[in-house]
């Protein structure tokens, strides 16, 4: 639908472009005007690789392809419809009926950051298991929604006993448990 014809708009347009001409002017006064050339770059062709690590992972070409089909908006009603089938398919692999099951599209850490923004409240003790960055990267962000954070430690790459965490969870009897399972 349109909020103003196309006949009205023409004179808005023209104003709105000569103010930002008028704009550009002002600000390039009294100095050179920068000619910046336009730059080479390199043909986007990234080499094959095997992806091995805990993300990211190789797509399957199954995947590649459907990523190639035209793209539809967040409110589209086919967008929506898909959206619960991976609800539903994300329900069933984490084995739960909570219907606020949802696919987060971000990094390992905005999905750790969600939990965190949803677990913890201001106060409540946090039990995270600190043996590599990410650990160090909950203990910050756990902090900055106010947990009170305990840790265990391990170096860089070493794993935890269940005896250890047993033993943290009875000393400091918290609300939430961290653990890091790609340091």
């Amino acid at each position: 639908r349109h909020y103003m014809s196309s006949t009205r708009a023409a004179p808005v347009i023209a104003r709105l472009s000569q103010r930002i001409a008028g704009v550009s002017k002002r600000s390039m006064s009294g100095s050179a005007q920068l000619q910046v050339p336009l730059p080479t770059v390199n043909k986007f062709d990234p080499p094959q690789r095997l992806l091995c690590g805990p993300g990211p992972g190789n797509a399957h070409p199954r995947v590649l392809s459907k990523m190639s089909l035209p793209q539809v908006g967040h409110l589209d009603p086919y967008f929506l419809e898909l959206m619960e089938d991976i609800k539903s398919l994300l329900r069933y692999s984490f084995q739960t009926n909570n219907e606020f099951t949802i696919p987060v599209s971000g990094t390992g850490s905005a999905a750790m950051e969600a939990c965190v923004a949803n677990l913890i409240e201001p106060g409540e003790t946090m039990l995270i298991g600190v043996n590599g960055y990410f650990g160090n990267r909950l203990v910050d962000m756990a902090g900055r929604y106010g947990a009170k954070c305990e840790t265990i430690n391990r170096p860089w790459g070493e794993v935890f006993t269940f005896d250890e965490i047993k033993a943290a969870i009875e000393k400091h009897k918290p609300a939430v448990v961290a653990l890091i399972h790609a340091e």
